[in-house]
Parts: C-alpha cells; structure tokens; sequence
C-alpha cells in the first residue's frame, strides 16, 4: 500500500515532511510518493519554476527512507488535476492498494476537484488532522462519505477505497521515527505537553539570545499552519554559529524537560531546524533566511515582537 501527497511545493518544507513521515509510519504504509504539481488549478502560480520545486522535493527527501519523488504531472504538463495522476499510477501499479494524503481543509474543498466523484474509487482518501481539530462527525460528512469511513489502518488493506483518517499524533502513542531519533514511550511523549505554549517559545527566545542569535523573528501560524502553532526564526553568522545556538536551545529546553521531536541540519550548519511540536524554530545562515524568506512565506501570520 503506498501514499500520494500532491502539492506545489513553493518550497517543500517540515510541514509537509512530517505529516508525510508519521502517516508512512501510522498506516505501515511502503512508501509515500511526493508529486509536484506542473500548474496547480486552485492556487496562484507558484513563484518557483517547476523544474526548481522537483529539484527541491529530490533534495529534501534524499536518504528519507519510505520518501519518493515522482515527477509524472510535471512530465505531463498542463493543470495538474489528480484523477488523471491516479489513473496513471493505477495503470503502473496494478491492484496495489494507493491511500490520496490530504489535509482537512483539501478534504473541505474536495467537490471542487476536476471529476471529483471519481477520486474514492481510484483511491482510499486519507484526511490529516490537526490535533485538536477532530474529524467531523458522520452527521457532518458529505453523504458519499458517511458509509466510507474507516477506523482502523488494517482495514485499508482489505477494503474498497474509502475515507479514512491519520491522526497526526502529537498526542498519543505513535510518532515519526526519523534516522537520528530516538522512539519514546507514550507517557513521554504525552508528558511534553504539559508546558504551556508560550513559556515554550520564550524559553526558546530566551535561548537563542543567551546565542547571540540574530534577528529574531517569532510567527504565531496557530490560524495558518496545521503542524505547529509558533514559528521562530533566526539568522546565525556562520555554520559554526548556527550550530551551536541550535545545541544551545536543544540544552535549555532539556533542562526544562523537553525534549525535540525532530532536528535536522545541525551537523551542516547552514539551516538548522528544531521541532518541539508547538514550536519549530529555524536556525539559519543570513544568505539562505534571505533566499528562502519565510517569513514572505508566513506573512499571513501574526508576528510578536521579541524584547
């Protein structure tokens, strides 16, 4: 059974990643397919050329076992409407069980898709749900989906395509597994929980100053973002720099008990990330904060000034 997570990617960042790795993990599935789209029908043309947003999927999933990237609606050219993409991959595939990765609000928006109704019998429709944002109830469901919807994994397997839905599992017993990671028990992984968001995120703030951090930026994407509620962002002087103010926040949250779900970068020193499930916070050389820009990425979210 594989997944298929279709997007612009104007960039790829770790919200599409971790959802991606933690549904790979949750419904065992044998790898997850990420398909750039050529031209997006329902958003505005990316700022990336298509060329450069494959070329930036390749890189991020390099070595990320159970990732793959497959370039067919680039290749194809045109709107990058999904049913042709899973008549393509059913065509490759045979009877190999496909699952279609989408967020809630995509699942919202579904009757909008070019031939939508035929989207259930190309693929089981696996919605990604925010913690705290529970899946609608069955009186709440479209009709064609009341019947469909699945409650466990194993079922996929052994079922017609129908709608099904992956916790993202910050709460509870699962997590993404990511080389360099260590699994924990649940009680652990729930027990993080416990400090409220914002003494997080100053801590965070806090330690990044005792670094030398500079330009500090904190973005509270709680109204857009569905993996994490604040964003901070900060540029180092050098990978050296970068990577020790990223040891440095990693040392104090330890000594308040918390623990990051997920580093990546450090040891490059050019772009670290840290993911401490409420918070993500970028460590970033001036030169690739300046060429990635997230901040123009996030500018729909609310900014908090730093003291």
């Amino acid at each position: 059974m594989i997944g298929i997570l279709g997007g612009t990617f104007d960039p790829i960042h770790y919200g599409h990643l971790r959802p991606a790795l933690e549904v790979l993990h949750a419904l065992g599935l044998s790898e997850i397919r990420l398909i750039p789209a050529a031209n997006p029908p329902h958003r505005l043309p990316p700022v990336a050329g298509a060329a450069q947003r494959l070329k930036m999927v390749e890189l991020a999933v390099a070595g990320v076992p159970g990732l793959r990237v497959d370039d067919r609606e680039i290749r194809r050219g045109g709107p990058s409407y999904t049913v042709p993409t899973l008549e393509s991959l059913r065509a490759e595939l045979g009877d190999v069980p496909m699952c279609l990765l989408m967020g809630t609000d995509a699942f919202a928006g579904i009757e909008t898709w070019h031939e939508w109704r035929r989207l259930p019998g190309l693929a089981h429709l696996v919605v990604m749900v925010r913690p705290g944002w529970p899946f609608p109830a069955a009186a709440r469901l479209p009709a064609w989906a009341r019947g469909r919807v699945c409650r466990a994994a194993r079922e996929l397997r052994h079922a017609h395509p129908r709608a099904d839905r992956a916790r993202r599992t910050r709460r509870g017993a699962t997590a993404a597994r990511r080389p360099g990671l260590h699994p924990r028990q649940p009680a652990l992984f729930r027990a993080r929980f416990l400090m409220p968001k914002k003494k997080l995120y100053r801590l965070i703030v806090d330690a990044l100053q005792d670094a030398k951090a500079r330009d500090i930026v904190v973005l509270d994407v709680r109204k857009v973002s569905d993996f994490t509620d604040y964003m901070v962002i900060v540029s180092g002087t050098s990978n050296r720099h970068v990577a020790s103010t990223a040891d440095k926040v990693i040392e104090k949250l330890r000594a308040h008990g918390r623990r990051p779900v997920g580093v990546e970068g450090v040891d490059l020193g050019e772009w670290a990330l840290l993911d401490f499930g409420e918070v993500v916070v970028h460590v970033m050389r001036a030169p690739t904060r300046d060429f990635y820009n997230l901040e123009k990425l996030w500018s729909d979210a609310k900014i908090i000034k730093v003291k």
